[in-house]
C-alpha cells in the first residue's frame, strides 16, 4: 500500500504533467533531501538568498520548462525527461546551487549544515513509486558541476529505466548500460563510505576508477573477484589516508569487496 507522502508526490507529478500536456518525455522529481533538520527558508535564509537567484537565472535561460518547490526536508526540482536528452544546463545549475548553498548559507549565519542527499523520483505507468538516489554530499566535498551533471543523466536513465521507459538518455553519452554499471559499483561504493561514517571524504577520479573496475570486469569477468579485491585494498588505502576531521573507514578490503562483488553479480544476472 502506497504511503501518503507517496500519494502526495505522485498528485503533484501528476498536476505537473495536466499542465504542460504538450511536452514530450516523463515528469521527474529531483529532491534535495536533508538527512537531519530542515532546509526551509524560514531557517536558511542566506541559503535561500542563493537559491533564489539561480532559480531566477535557470528561468530566464530555461532550455527545459520546470516547477521549483520548498519543502521543509529541502527543495524539489519537477522536470520532464524527453527521450533523446539529459538534463539542460540551466537544471544542472540549479541543482548544483542548491548543494552549494547549505555550507555557504551556513557561513553566513543559517542554523543548518547537514549533509545533502540528491534523489532523482518518479511512478511506473501504474503508480509503483521509483527512486534512486545519486550521490550525498557533505559540507566539506568539493563540488565538481560537470561530475554532477553526468551523475544525474546517469541516474536518470537509471531510474527510467526502472520506471519502464527505455533510452530516455539514448544520445547522451556516455549512456550505455556498461556505464550504468560503472555508476552502479560507484554508488555502491560511496554509500558504503556514507554509511562508515566518514564525511567530506576525497578520493579525485573515484567516479572514473569505478567505471574502469567496470570496464575491466566486462573485458574478464572470470577475474571479476580478483579485480574487486584488488580495487578494494586499493579505496581502503586511500581513504586511511584522508585527513583525521573525515574520519576513518569502519570497515576493511573484505567488507568493500563483499559489495563489489554483489553489485557484479546483479549486474551478471541482469
Amino acid at each position: 500500500m502506497a504511503k501518503e507522502w507517496e500519494k502526495l508526490l505522485h498528485t503533484r507529478l501528476e498536476n505537473f504533467q495536466r499542465e504542460r500536456r504538450t511536452k514530450p518525455g516523463i515528469p521527474i522529481s529531483i529532491k534535495c533531501r536533508v538527512s537531519s533538520g530542515c532546509f526551509e527558508r524560514s531557517c536558511c535564509k542566506a541559503a535561500y538568498q542563493i537559491i533564489d537567484r539561480q532559480v531566477e537565472i535557470s528561468r530566464i535561460n530555461a532550455g527545459q520548462d520546470f516547477t521549483f518547490e520548498e519543502h521543509e526536508s529541502g527543495p524539489e526540482i519537477f522536470v520532464y525527461v524527453a527521450a533523446g536528452l539529459g538534463l539542460a544546463k540551466s537544471i544542472i545549475d540549479l541543482v548544483v546551487a542548491i548543494i552549494k548553498a547549505r555550507p555557504e548559507g551556513q557561513k553566513q549565519g543559517d542554523r543548518h549544515r547537514d549533509p545533502i542527499e540528491l534523489t532523482v523520483r518518479g511512478f511506473r505507468s501504474e503508480g509503483e513509486y521509483c527512486e534512486e538516489v545519486v550521490m550525498q554530499f557533505s559540507p566539506e566535498d568539493s563540488i565538481d558541476s560537470d561530475q554532477i551533471g553526468k551523475l544525474l543523466n546517469t541516474t536518470l536513465t537509471v531510474l527510467t529505466d526502472k520506471m519502464g521507459y527505455s533510452n530516455i538518455n539514448e544520445d547522451n553519452k556516455p549512456m550505455s548500460g556498461e556505464t550504468k554499471f560503472g555508476h552502479e559499483i560507484f554508488r555502491q561504493v560511496d554509500g558504503l563510505i556514507i554509511r562508515s561514517g566518514m564525511r567530506g571524504y576525497d578520493l579525485p577520479g573515484l567516479v572514473e576508477e569505478c567505471q574502469e573496475l567496470a570496464d575491466q570486469i566486462e573485458a574478464e569477468p572470470n577475474r571479476a573477484a580478483d579485480l574487486g579485491f584488488a580495487f578494494a585494498q586499493k579505496m581502503v588505502k586511500a581513504l586511511r589516508l584522508q585527513k583525521p576531521q573525515y574520519g576513518s573507514p569502519t570497515f576493511g578490503p573484505s567488507d568493500l569487496a563483499d559489495v563489489i562483488a554483489q553489485t557484479i553479480e546483479h549486474e551478471l544476472e541482469d
